[in-house]
């Protein structure tokens, strides 16, 4: 079962991106702080967690439930969660290494139950795509406004991807818009728990970056199980990343380097590329934890990525893990909303 939201009502979308809740959560983790001492402090580390993209399967309450029970309850009892989440998706995508998988677009109410248990310090929803073409014009913008991504002075380019041995998936045309999307909603997401620290006046100690369809199937070890190695980045693919806060600036470092970016672009062509490139640059060892108990929910057990991310994981059986993520009774993860 669910834990129950630390609140005592459902709350709209929009409360969670209203200055007052931020401020609210920020002089909580303040007080929270200045009354610990070191060894509760390294007991229960504070934790942030970037949860970002598009939004997917988190509506099924056995995805947004595992993953505040087995991810956020579990790192520690100073966990922040920061969710900027799109309820529109992209198109339907294939690549030669993970198959193909369907779109599964939201809207913003199937959200709200979501948001309510995970209860981030910060959240917001994109109900339409920022238009992020690559030929520099824009589509329809979300509510907060049109938006392109797209610099024009990078050369971001197949024929350069191929000569440097990247692959030219991400700097085709129709789909250097999701790269750049992924990685500009994380760099926001980065901006936001930057300003809780400045405002709780704490530095975390550890960040997390997650995928909202990630199927968190068995409880994670806590932060400070992690942190115990000061050197590594853990992660498993880019749907789960675990760093100290250190190396955190990892996240983010893809982006500030495109945004600046003038002429060909010789960096990473892909975001699990471009995080261990930014994190080894920082002089963290990237560590990918095949263990990790994570999988991804796609629409459909039959889509070959739903194979592939199970194949990829080795904490429990292939079959094990497709039906603990496919074949689930969602009553079963049900909490009712607060009242």
């Amino acid at each position: 079962s669910i834990s129950a939201p630390s609140h005592k009502k459902m709350v709209p979308i929009e409360y969670f991106g209203s200055p007052n809740h931020f401020s609210f959560m920020a002089s909580e983790a303040r007080a929270v702080a200045e009354s610990m001492d070191d060894d509760q402090r390294r007991d229960d580390p504070f934790v942030a967690i970037c949860l970002t993209g598009n939004a997917r399967t988190l509506k099924f309450p056995s995805v947004y439930g595992r993953l505040k029970t087995n991810l956020i309850d579990k790192m520690s009892n100073n966990t922040y969660v920061f969710s900027l989440l799109k309820a529109w998706d992209t198109g339907v995508k294939k690549q030669k290494k993970f198959g193909f998988f369907r779109s599964i677009p939201n809207n913003a109410s199937d959200l709200e139950i979501p948001l309510n248990v995970i209860w981030p310090a910060y959240g917001d929803v994109e109900t339409r795509s920022l238009g992020n073409t690559n030929d520099g014009s824009t589509k329809e913008g979300n509510t907060n406004g049109e938006i392109n991504l797209v610099n024009s002075k990078c050369q971001m380019t197949p024929e350069i991807a191929k000569s440097i041995r990247q692959p030219e998936f991400f700097a085709e045309k129709e789909n250097t818009p999701r790269l750049l999307g992924q990685m500009h909603t994380l760099s926001n997401c980065y901006d936001h728990m930057r300003r809780f620290e400045i405002e709780a006046n704490i530095t975390f100690d550890a960040v997390i970056k997650t995928r909202p369809d990630a199927v968190y199937f068995l409880p994670s070890k806590p932060a400070k199980e992690y942190l115990i190695r000061q050197d590594l980045v853990w992660h498993f693919s880019d749907i789960f990343i675990f760093s100290p806060r250190r190396f955190a600036e990892g996240f983010v470092r893809w982006y500030s380097n495109y945004t600046a970016c003038h002429g060909p672009w010789e960096y990473a062509y892909y975001p699990e590329e471009a995080f261990r490139t930014g994190f080894n640059e920082l002089g963290a060892i990237y560590y990918y934890d095949h263990k990790t108990p994570v999988s991804l929910r796609r629409a459909s057990r039959e889509e070959e990525s739903a194979v592939w991310v199970c194949r990829d994981q080795h904490r429990i059986s292939v079959e094990a893990c497709m039906e603990t993520v496919y074949d689930v009774d969602e009553d079963k993860f049900l909490q009712s909303p607060p009242t």
